[in-house]
């Protein structure tokens, strides 16, 4: 190890560190020695779960005090129980370089930050009541995961304008949302996808434990099951050489504690 050069140590731990899974490779490098501690300072953020204001409060005291050329955030996850002035400072420091975000957060702080300018963003896990993406939004986003509306009426259109390179969709929280599901069947169906999409998961909710749906509501649900499970032998009738691999199945919403493990190991699904 001593007779490479730094510049390669730099490209290893650079590479180690784009592996899901591997937040502590910087931190715990930079206790071995002087040498590795100076190596891992580019690196020490660049993976970032905060999900408490002690977290929060941590963390940007340390990007506040940090040069600009070592406070270059690629992941980042948000959780749920922290002000909005505290998560608009770390989506300042985080916008120009991230290119994973994970954020769990009220309707109007999704709005404001899907309405943020962030140019390296690849891929995105929202849960919350969020909005529909502007065209544009988001174009070299490839992995989109979001939950926390039962009915996204508008969501395929509005993302074939937004995430022109979308290539991975999870769509979660679903109920009683036929009109989203006729809007996914057409998305599909259309033959002018660039890029096709890879894989289509989505996901229904069930009603909570002892919870039972209106007569209305049961119609609607059981449409929207009927066309979402249909998917993927519709696609495959009609010759889609390039159709996505489609996933449909009952899933209650993790915890934001094991959303933020699950993203911590494997990264946006």
């Amino acid at each position: 190890m001593d007779r490479l050069p730094p510049e390669l140590h730099d490209l290893v731990l650079g590479l180690a560190c784009a592996a899901p899974g591997s937040h502590k490779v910087p931190r715990a490098l930079s206790l071995t020695s002087t040498y590795f501690r100076a190596i891992a300072k580019p690196f020490l953020f660049h993976t970032i779960a905060v999900s408490s204001v002690a977290q929060a409060t941590i963390i940007l005291a340390l990007l506040e005090v940090a040069p600009a050329h070592q406070r270059s955030i690629r992941r980042l996850f948000i959780g749920a129980d922290l002000p909005q002035l505290t998560t608009f400072r770390l989506m300042h420091f985080a916008a120009p370089t991230v290119h994973d975000l994970a954020i769990v957060a009220e309707s109007a702080l999704l709005s404001t930050i899907f309405r943020m300018l962030l140019p390296q963003l690849r891929a995105l896990a929202v849960r919350g009541f969020y909005p529909l993406p502007r065209p544009g939004a988001f174009p070299i986003l490839t992995h989109l995961h979001v939950s926390g509306r039962h009915s996204p009426g508008g969501l395929p259109p509005a993302l074939a304008r937004a995430c022109p390179a979308l290539t991975h969709i999870r769509v979660s929280s679903l109920r009683a949302a036929p009109a989203f599901a006729r809007e996914m069947r057409a998305a599909l169906e259309a033959e002018d996808a660039r890029p096709p999409l890879a894989s289509v998961i989505l996901e229904a909710q069930p009603p909570p434990d002892g919870a039972r749906l209106s007569k209305v509501d049961y119609a609607r649900d059981a449409e929207m099951r009927d066309i979402l499970s249909g998917l993927d032998t519709s696609l495959r009738s009609r010759g889609r050489t390039n159709a996505p691999c489609m996933t449909f199945l009952d899933r209650m919403d993790d915890d934001v504690e094991g959303m933020k493990r699950s993203w911590l190991v494997l990264g946006c699904p």
